[in-house]
């Protein structure tokens, strides 16, 4: 039987190099993104029964910056922005939340420099006092308070 004129008598190989970096490198870039989603998820109990209305503006895209007053397992008060948690104390601890808020802010316009506020619900007012110091220290325009929709029985 005769060969056709295209066949060499060769067997066609293909390169998975390329392939494979290409799939390291994914891999790479989700592990990397997911450690940033995972930094920022501090568990927070919120206060019970407080009800909120879900506007167009709360579903969209997370803007500008969070602010994290939670209470440690050992008591303590602990305060973060963002991912990065903050050691400053009394009234030094708004400047620091200021100037940790504006690094975040720097870059986006002034109509989109929202800060959300995370509090616990054990948290009192003489603790969550520094982080609205520290808001209203900062470039911020906007606050939120994050609060649960309470549940109905």
């Amino acid at each position: 039987m005769a060969r056709p004129a295209w066949s060499s008598g060769r067997s066609v190989g293909f390169n998975l190099t390329p392939i494979i970096d290409v799939v390291f490198l994914l891999i790479i870039f989700f592990m990397v993104v997911c450690q940033f989603i995972t930094a920022e998820s501090f568990d927070v109990a919120v206060p019970d029964r407080i009800d909120t209305a879900r506007d167009a503006e709360q579903t969209q895209a997370r803007q500008g910056a969070i602010v994290t007053v939670l209470c440690e397992p050992d008591g303590q008060v602990g305060f973060a922005v963002g991912a990065r948690r903050l050691t400053a104390q009394g009234p030094e601890l708004a400047r620091s939340i200021a100037a940790a808020l504006d690094w975040q802010l720097q870059s986006l316009p002034d109509d989109q420099r929202i800060v959300t506020l995370r509090c616990d619900q054990e948290v009192t007012f003489a603790h969550a006092k520094y982080a609205l110091a520290g808001i209203g220290y900062s470039t911020a325009t906007d606050v939120r308070w994050a609060v649960i929709r309470a549940e109905r029985r």
